[in-house]
């Protein structure tokens, strides 16, 4: 009986706890470079959705030619990113994936 009562107990307490997990924010890492694969220093970029979507940051890149966003909410998203130079009339174009619990890394190669 004590047997049954001791699985019953812990079979219980195993019900009962939970392993969700809230997700955390996703993280995008935007690392401009130049023709020559110089980083590029206060670089601005633009992150977008598509026609019709709220998202439309901009920040400016640091010594280290990078910038972080983190989206929020903790959703899965694609965004059209979008560097020009500060100096001159360089920009350039990629797409990146905002997932969940990760940093992911982009790289944006400007030039004429």
């Amino acid at each position: 009986m004590k047997k049954i009562l001791l699985l019953l107990v812990a079979t219980t307490s195993l019900l009962l706890t939970s392993c969700y997990q809230e997700p955390v924010n996703g993280v995008a890492k935007i690392t401009v470079i130049d023709e020559n694969e110089f980083r590029v220093p206060s670089a601005n970029v633009t992150l977008t959705g598509p026609t019709g979507s709220y998202i439309s940051v901009s920040g400016i890149t640091d010594f280290n030619g990078e910038w972080l966003y983190e989206h929020d909410p903790a959703l899965e998203v694609i965004l059209q990113v979008h560097a020009t130079s500060s100096t001159g009339p360089e920009y350039g174009d990629a797409i990146v994936r905002i997932v969940p619990n990760k940093t992911t890394n982009e790289t944006v190669k400007i030039q004429l």
